[in-house]
């Protein structure tokens, strides 16, 4: 038996019997996969130790993480690496860089339509905008973040 439980506190838990209808062996995409989230696992673990040189490893090895997932097709989980890269990379102090990281997560964000994801990235490039005091530029970003989740949230509800 596995117990599951649930963060949503609406959510009922309980226990499932959990049943492997297959056994196979790993496939390639398998291999690739995992290489991809332990690459990810060890830049946030890096990230974590929050030194310069920790940074900027972080930031190599999230990148590694979204070639590899780009190698798989997964847009989704290639701008999730490469937006923790973009703040890996913002938390350096390198801003421009970051900027250019998060721009490219956003691409890929707009690709697979994930507008929670899109809008978290529009709010740190306000963010930086903000640090380097250009307040217009903070509070355009700021506004297309909001509009992004309005519409994300709207788009949820039609479903």
């Amino acid at each position: 038996m596995l117990e599951i439980s649930v963060v949503e506190r609406t959510k009922v838990t309980g226990k499932y019997e959990l049943k492997f209808v297959e056994m196979r062996e790993a496939t390639a995409t398998d291999s690739t996969r995992f290489q991809a989230i332990i690459a990810y696992q060890e830049g946030m673990n890096l990230r974590g130790q929050r030194t310069i040189p920790s940074l900027k490893q972080s930031a190599l090895k999230f990148d590694e993480s979204a070639k590899l997932m780009q190698k798989l097709g997964d847009k989704k989980e290639q701008g999730i690496s490469t937006s923790e890269k973009g703040l890996s990379i913002q938390m350096t102090g390198d801003y421009d860089t970051a900027i250019l990281a998060y721009k490219s997560a956003i691409a890929l964000f707009d690709e697979v339509k994930d507008y929670k994801n899109k809008a978290t990235v529009l709010n740190n490039i306000a963010f930086i905008k903000g640090r380097n005091s250009d307040y217009q530029e903070a509070l355009f970003y700021l506004h297309q973040s909001l509009e992004t989740a309005r519409f994300g949230n709207n788009e949820a509800r039609s479903v």
